[in-house]
This record gives structure tokens, sequence and C-alpha cells, in this order.
């Protein structure tokens, strides 16, 4: 794997169709660049690939989503087909696989489907312009990023990862 996101020319067009057609119908500043149920299954997998325990947050209530809505109108902005395509496939995958929307399986069902992705044994018919292999990696690089960056970029919401670290002090 190249670590560059392979999608068709023709994946691109439908997203960025898409993209900008929610832009213009909401205006540009105000409008969310995920749907309610993609804002969903972004907060599950962000939770997946860094799942909250009895004293800390993951990744969702930390505001890896918040991060992604940022970044992916902006500087990421060239990986939004990736996630346009990429997490209507994911949950298309669960229920091919585990019966479920991704959401609605278990942390434990939902880490075992992503396990699936990094060893490549979950591709199938949802995925014709890119590998879920690659959507997970350049999602787990994109939760990692919005969950330990500075907190203006849209993640870390609070400096909770940095505070959980012992690095504040140094962060301010």
């Amino acid at each position: 794997m190249d670590g560059k996101p392979k999608i068709t020319r023709r994946g691109f067009v439908a997203a960025s169709a898409l993209a900008g057609a929610a832009a213009e119908t909401l205006g540009a500043q105000q409008a969310e660049f995920f749907s309610a149920d993609n804002a969903k299954l972004a907060a599950a997998l962000a939770d997946t690939i860094i799942p909250p325990d009895d004293e800390w947050p993951g990744g969702a209530e930390a505001g890896v989503v918040s991060y992604l809505e940022k970044q992916l109108r902006g500087p990421l902005s060239r990986f939004a087909p990736l996630y346009l395509i990429g997490l209507p496939a994911l949950d298309a995958t669960a229920l091919r696989l585990a019966g479920k929307s991704f959401p609605d399986l278990s942390p434990d069902e939902r880490t075992a489907l992503l396990q699936q992705f990094e060893k490549g044994e979950a591709e199938g018919p949802e995925w014709p312009d890119f590998s879920a292999q690659t959507f997970l990696a350049r999602a787990v690089e994109h939760a990692m990023q919005g969950f330990y960056g500075a907190p203006h970029h849209g993640g870390n919401r609070g400096g909770v990862s940095w505070r959980m670290l012992g690095i504040m002090d140094v962060m301010h």
C-alpha cells in the first residue's frame, strides 16, 4: 500500500458533486460536511479507533468528528471523497459481514470488523473505488491527528489528549 487513497475518477466526480450540492444548498459557511448518518458513522469509527475508558474520552467525545468536519472542508479536502464514499461503504460492509449497522455493533464487534479491514479481508462490492484497507489506514491517521493535534484545528477538545499525556502545560 502506497498510502495514497485509490479513488477512481467516477467516485471522485460523484463525491465532489455531492459535496458541492450540499454546500450550495446549505450555504458554504454553514454546511456541515457530514450528513447526520455519516456523522454517526464517523463518531462510531472514531470511538473504535480511539476507545473511551473509565478515565478518558474516546475519539468522538474528544472532537475527532469536529476535526474531520473542519479539515475536510479545508486542508484535507482532497480526502473528502474517501469519507463520502467510505463511511457508507463501512456501514454496508458491517451489514454484509455482521448483520448490523456499524454504530449498532458492540465495541468488540466493531474492532473485529476493522481488523478484517486491516488484513484486507473485508473487500466486497461496497468498495469499487478504493479498498477498505486504504479507507481504514487514512481514517486511523486522521483520527490520531484529530485526537492529538492542536485544538484550534477542530479536535482534541479541551486539550484532553495533552492532559492525558501530562503535557498540557508544555503545549500552552
